[in-house]
């Protein structure tokens, strides 16, 4: 797929490389957020690559939203290999690079999609941040797995298990869940199990006509704005 935001067809951003601890050089799609706006901190779904974010990084952009898109290891552009403590080191490193650029924790919301969520439910229990946005999390890799193929040993054979029900609770930050009710490649269940997880700081919203990667195109958009907004007024 494309491996710049131009090539991507997204205008107004530019292509930065985040060096990560061990050496390596990871493209982050990134735009500036307009004077009084937050700051997101983008992590993809595994497939494809930053280019399957366009219409989400655009709509959330036009509304003066800064944009650092991260983009994974093996992936387009970028060197190295996938792994869940590399990509983990890689989202708190991109954080810290935010910090040292002068952005507050207080400014940042994290926004994963899929496996991105579990990226950054991770990097959330690491680094402080204002809040998350989360489309079709699974509650962990291993458990969508397990239900996949429920007769192969997966939770001992699956090396990144990405437990966000682990985790979750302990990041007491307001967190807004998306979910389609159609979603076949992680059902709803898993999004409504990570909200109870979560606590009163989640908001759980169920887009009915919606399935695993179109949550933007079925009103997604427009529940993170409002979900932004709210967050600003409670400053």
């Amino acid at each position: 797929g494309p491996e710049t935001p131009e090539a991507a067809g997204l205008q107004g951003f530019r292509l930065e490389r985040l060096a990560t601890a061990d050496g390596l050089a990871v493209p982050v799609w990134r735009r500036s957020a307009a004077p009084g706006r937050f700051t997101i901190v983008h992590f993809h779904g595994n497939g494809g690559g930053l280019h399957g974010s366009v219409s989400r990084l655009a709509g959330l952009s036009a509304a003066g939203y800064g944009i650092a898109a991260l983009e994974y290891r093996g992936y387009p552009g970028a060197p190295g290999r996938p792994s869940e403590p590399a990509l983990v080191a890689d989202a708190v490193a991109l954080l810290d690079r935010l910090a040292a650029e002068g952005v507050p924790s207080d400014r940042i919301v994290l926004h994963g999609w899929s496996l991105g969520s579990a990226v950054a439910i991770q990097a959330a229990v690491r680094r402080p941040v204002a809040a998350l946005m989360l489309e079709a999390p699974p509650t962990a890799i291993v458990d969508r797995a397990a239900e996949i193929f429920p007769y192969v040993p997966v939770r001992w054979l699956l090396a990144d298990a990405w437990l966000s029900r682990e985790v979750v609770a302990a990041i007491r930050r307001p967190i807004l869940i998306l979910h389609g009710a159609l979603d076949r490649t992680v059902p709803i269940a898993h999004g409504r199990r990570l909200a109870t997880r979560a606590g009163p700081e989640a908001e759980f919203v169920e887009l009915p006509d919606a399935g695993h990667a179109d949550l933007d195109q079925h009103g997604g958009i427009a529940h993170m704005l409002g979900f932004l907004d709210r967050l600003a007024a409670s400053r």
